[in-house]
């Protein structure tokens, strides 16, 4: 997917107002970037009901956040909640899991 793509998807146009880059697609369903290779200080800080490691974590890349966020990581959750687009990162659709994706501090 090319960068101009994926700028027709952005949600949040300001993500570096301590907002996670997020991208809603032509159903509605909100993806938020989740790859590991796109985090730094990873921490596990819990797990959730269904037993899905839940992880703080900041992004190397301040142009998909600033600031500390609650999350999971895509190579640990079911197949049915990773989006992969050809050429980008893994996104999560926090839908279909039992995780808050979320700042936690800025």
């Amino acid at each position: 997917m090319s960068c101009s793509s994926l700028n027709a998807w952005i949600t949040d146009p300001e993500p570096r107002n301590n907002k996670a880059l997020k991208f809603v697609d032509p159903f509605g369903l909100r993806k938020v970037f989740s790859d590991k290779r796109l985090k730094k200080n990873i921490e596990k800080i819990g797990t959730s009901k269904s037993g899905l490691n839940i992880y703080s974590f900041e992004y190397k890349n301040s142009d998909f956040g600033n600031g500390v966020y609650q999350g999971v990581m895509s190579d640990e959750i079911p197949n049915h909640a990773v989006v992969k687009e050809e050429d980008v990162y893994d996104m999560v659709d926090y839908s279909k899991i039992d995780v808050e994706f979320k700042l936690i501090t800025n």
